[in-house]
């Protein structure tokens, strides 16, 4: 799993699905505040009803209580990050 950007709570990873071999983005969430993994279940569930070219398809969410750790399955979009995009636009 390749990392592709990390946050204060949370990472997220270029991953291969083991059968069909279909790459995706995991956004890996580790939190134990209830109020912040439920904030991002509400964000899924906003996300999840979607559907344009601008805007990144989620396609499933995993909650590991034991853990702790919120795993959102999306779409993988290659290209700049945000980051990277913003940057250039400020620099012209």
């Amino acid at each position: 799993m390749e990392d592709l950007g990390e946050g204060c709570s949370s990472v997220v990873k270029k991953c291969e699905h083991k059968i069909t071999k279909q790459i995706r983005a995991v956004k890996i969430i580790r939190n134990d505040d209830p109020e912040y993994i439920l904030s991002a279940k509400n964000e899924y569930n906003l996300l999840k009803g979607l559907n344009h070219a601008k805007i990144v398809k989620v396609y499933d969410q995993i909650h590991d209580e034991i853990k702790g750790t919120l795993y959102l399955v999306m779409e993988y979009v290659e290209g700049e990050t945000l980051e990277d995009y913003v940057y250039t636009c400020t620099a012209e």
